[in-house]
């Protein structure tokens, strides 16, 4: 899906702390989907350099009322190859950053052997479990400039404060717990997304 409109950019995490946006105009913003989520999102504006400081070096886009961030900017902590285009974000009330990550593309360990009947199946098995892995999340700390990808372990992190929701957290069912709306509204109930 595309569509042209206004926008604004930051390029770091200065100037958004300080409300300093700069306006970019006739952008194209193009969405890749995966379910219900849009993740692996481009703006484009037909100029080529543009294009390309948007797509590496941008970290910032406020299209109409919604905040994008460059997952490519924000995960550069986690390495090179972490990050695909901007995904919607959330900022939470400490300064750090709610955001779905691309679709996890590779999480099966190889269940076959080789050959040609091994390589259908493990062909079909990494097939269904990009079908169905969830897209994960991540917070941003634009303190630290660090990404963590928001697992079980972190969750337990984030409530060691609140042992009772931890308790509940505890007995959503595996698949439920990765949930990005799962996730958002734990983080609700812990104060960090305003209501």
């Amino acid at each position: 899906m595309t569509i042209h409109a206004q926008a604004k950019y930051c390029d770091n995490d200065a100037d958004f702390v300080g409300n300093k946006w700069k306006e970019i105009s006739d952008v194209e913003i193009v969405y890749k989907r995966e379910g219900n989520y849009d993740y692996g999102i481009s703006f484009e504006t037909g100029n080529k350099e543009a294009d390309k400081f948007l797509k590496k070096s941008n970290y910032y886009i406020m299209w109409n009322d919604t905040l994008y961030i460059n997952t490519k900017c924000a995960m550069q902590s986690l390495g090179s190859e972490a990050g695909d285009g901007y995904a919607k974000a959330i900022v939470l009330t400490d300064d750090r950053f709610f955001f779905l990550g691309p679709p996890t593309k590779s999480i099966l360990v190889v269940p076959y052997g080789g050959g040609f009947i091994g390589g259908a199946m493990n062909g079909l098995a990494m097939g269904l479990m990009r079908a169905t892995a969830p897209s994960p999340c991540y917070i941003y700390n634009m303190l630290t400039g660090s990404s963590h990808v928001i697992d079980i372990d972190y969750m337990k992190k984030l409530m060691k404060n609140s042992p009772d929701l931890w308790k509940q957290y505890k007995k959503e069912k595996r698949k439920v717990k990765q949930d990005p709306e799962v996730i958002k509204e734990y983080l609700r109930k812990l104060g960090l997304i305003e209501n």
